[in-house]
């Protein structure tokens, strides 16, 4: 069966990359007789565009909201670390530790920097 060179296969227009989509296309365009199946042609183009603007738009709203649910997750965990790691500062104050040893103790513990366990410390 050979191919006609006006008839093109549409469902190649959903990946406009393709090599027989870009030759048909190209095809068409050269030919001024053939002004129905370039409307055809368009209206598949313009309703592939939509559809793949659609998908971007919605893949970027699903990834905002995962990334909100990971931040609330994240402000969760956080929040939990730094009252154990109050709770720890008291415990060792309790056993005898001074002030300036507790930060050193607790960021070995916490894989912290001692500058940070005391900003959590004076919060």
């Amino acid at each position: 069966m050979t191919k006609k060179t006006e008839s093109i296969p549409l469902s190649e227009a959903i990946s406009f990359d393709t090599e027989g989509f870009k030759r048909n296309f190209y095809l068409l365009m050269e030919e001024e007789n053939n002004k129905e199946m370039r409307n055809i042609l368009f209206d598949e183009l313009v309703s592939n565009t939509t559809e793949n603007v659609s998908k971007k738009t919605n893949h970027k709203k699903k990834s905002s909201k995962g990334g909100q649910q990971t931040a609330q997750q994240m402000k969760t965990e956080l929040k939990d670390r730094n009252n154990q790691i109050k709770k720890q500062s008291i415990e060792l104050l309790d056993k005898g530790r001074e002030n300036r040893e507790i930060a050193g103790i607790l960021a070995t513990q916490f894989n912290l920097t001692p500058k940070r366990i005391r900003e959590i410390l004076s919060k």
